[in-house]
């Protein structure tokens, strides 16, 4: 059925395909209840990152955040999309890295992004009409569970959100599973240093007002996967080749604290100051930014954005 000019699946067991710009096939298994049930059958944790990202989703492209620009535009160039491919772009957000996938895999390719928070997947619908391109394919999907037939894709891409998903081994084995024998896998995620030393200070200071924060998942979600060493594990253990994992710095200088303030309230980093109380929020706004501004040199307050790039290649005589 069609919706205004975006096209849903009919069948209620599969996910919702948002937008589909083209006809034929989309490498969607059939209805799978067993697949479909453990999709739907989110946690706790799972439910809030997808609330959190809708919340953000109108502001996620906002310039002092061109960080995840940056990371996507290197990303596609490392991944060289060649015109014709398949690419998968999961938690594909505003569809950045979907969008610039799709200019390179041209009219006779066809990217698919995917992601759990409907808004992202608006802000992305609406890059991709702004941009006229007809070879873009959105669905609200788990990036753990996917429903892409095995050996679909050319090319499987994750910038920057293999860390908000429970089971990241579980993820990325399900990434190798849609990818073509030889085809090409990149995820992205941020080193130790990325965000220092403003986001320790963030947690030091909620902390510091009684704050308990959440348990199941570190303060600063990227900490989960911030050493190389995870990058290479992770790929290694579903059996990629050609293993390369590759630190850049991304950074810039920001104005002031409060375009700090601006990466925190339009990123993650929400999550934690959503805890504190309605009126209490703006007089730790500004004894916050009052700590920040104080690490400010002539260029103004360095963000540190030490981004990790890790890719590999399923092998050609993979089962």
């Amino acid at each position: 059925m069609t919706v205004g000019s975006r096209t849903a699946l009919c069948n209620p067991c599969i996910v919702q395909a948002v937008y589909s710009s083209l006809p034929g096939d989309l490498g969607l298994l059939e209805p799978d209840m067993q697949r479909t049930t453990a999709m739907r059958e989110s946690s706790a944790h799972r439910a809030r990152v997808t609330a959190l990202f809708d919340r953000i989703a109108e502001n996620y492209e906002r310039a002092n955040l061109r960080f995840y620009p940056f990371a996507a535009d290197r990303m596609v160039c490392k991944l060289r999309v060649a015109p014709g491919e398949k690419v998968l772009d999961v938690a594909t957000g505003p569809g950045t890295a979907a969008l610039a996938a799709a200019r390179l895999a041209g009219p006779k390719g066809r990217v698919t992004g995917i992601d759990m928070a409907d808004s992202m997947l608006d802000r992305a619908f609406e890059n991709a009409q702004r941009q006229g391109l007809s070879n873009l394919d959105l669905h609200t999907m788990d990036g753990e569970h996917l429903e892409f037939r095995s050996g679909y894709f050319d090319v499987v891409m994750c910038g920057a959100g293999l860390y908000y998903m429970e089971d990241m081994s579980r993820a990325v084995k399900e990434w190798r599973r849609v990818l073509k024998p030889g085809g090409r896998l990149m995820f992205t995620g941020f080193g130790v240093s990325a965000f220092q030393p403003m986001a320790d200070m963030l947690v030091e200071m909620l902390r510091a007002r009684g704050l308990t924060l959440a348990s199941d998942v570190p303060p600063l979600a990227w900490s989960r996967l911030s050493q190389p060493a995870q990058y290479s594990g992770l790929l290694a253990e579903v059996g990629m080749n050609d293993i390369q994992v590759e630190n850049q710095q991304l950074g810039y200088h920001l104005g002031g604290a409060d375009e700090w303030w601006d990466v925190v309230w339009n990123s993650d980093m929400r999550a934690l100051v959503e805890q504190i109380p309605a009126g209490e929020l703006g007089r730790f706004r500004v004894d916050y930014q009052e700590a920040v501004q104080a690490l400010a040199g002539m260029n103004g307050i360095w963000m540190d954005v030490e981004t990790i790039f890790a890719g590999g290649i399923r092998p050609v005589d993979s089962g």
